[in-house]
């Protein structure tokens, strides 16, 4: 087992009387032998309503190994990118960087520049020119600003207001 957290459910997490699982890179409630584990609360959003995804701050993040990731897993259990890096959070998990996270779902970090749709810190005419170039229907792409599943003049005023470095 790896990758995995086991928290809140039960006090002997794993209960091993007859086998010796191997278990690796997990966040294991009361703790459990293996390279990578830790016994550290997740940090879950909502727990209580069945929020499992990782928390601002959470020990899980960066925290999982790379290796043990199916080459054909790209996304988590919400379709999200897998491999995330958090800037806040120290690698502690095994791999090259971005380091997986434990878990089912990925931590995703927040856009603080969302009309920066080429990633490179500047809202500028490279920008307009990759909306102009997606216009129309478009699910989950980055030239779709404001998340509205189309690419329009809506974007173009975006990408126009916060013209400039990004913060």
């Amino acid at each position: 087992m790896t990758n995995c957290i086991l928290w809140g459910d039960t006090p002997d997490e794993i209960y091993d009387d007859y086998s010796s699982p191997v278990v690796t890179y997990c966040d294991v409630q009361g703790g459990y032998s293996g390279e990578g584990n830790i016994d550290a609360d997740p940090l879950f959003v909502a727990p209580g309503s069945g929020d499992c995804h990782l928390g601002a701050g959470s020990p899980c993040i960066d925290a999982g190994d790379n290796t043990a990731v199916p080459y054909c897993i790209s996304t988590d259990l919400d379709g999200n990118p897998r491999f995330v890096d958090d800037p806040d959070t120290e690698d502690t998990g095994y791999g090259d960087p971005p380091i997986v996270d434990m878990g089912a779902y990925e931590f995703q970090v927040e856009d603080d520049c969302p009309a920066d749709v080429n990633g490179d810190d500047t809202v500028n005419i490279d920008d307009l020119f990759q909306i102009l170039g997606a216009w129309g229907p478009c699910e989950d792409c980055p030239e779709d600003v404001n998340d509205d599943g189309k690419v329009n003049i809506d974007d173009i005023f975006a990408v126009l207001g916060a013209w400039g470095p990004c913060p």
